[in-house]
């Protein structure tokens, strides 16, 4: 199972990728949500609430469960 979560938040785009203790990526999952959005709208919500929800189907889609992720790191425009 995977053990780390790894969040990619462009402008424009998010992705996020499961990686399992040996550094295979476990599932992977993306979504038109990103910086721009926070511009666009003024607010941190319409980024939160994408970058939720694709955490959430990654999971659910990968079977994987929330409690074997122990670290999650973000990079890119976010």
């Amino acid at each position: 199972p995977a053990s780390t979560a790894i969040i990619d938040s462009g402008t424009t785009n998010s992705r996020i990728y499961l990686v399992d203790d040996s550094g295979a990526i476990a599932a992977s999952a993306a979504k038109k949500v990103g910086v721009r959005d926070t511009s666009i709208t003024g607010s941190r919500d319409t980024l939160r609430n994408g970058l939720t929800a694709l955490f959430s189907e990654i999971l659910a889609e990968s079977g994987i469960p929330l409690s074997s992720i122990r670290f999650a790191i973000a990079s890119g425009m976010i």
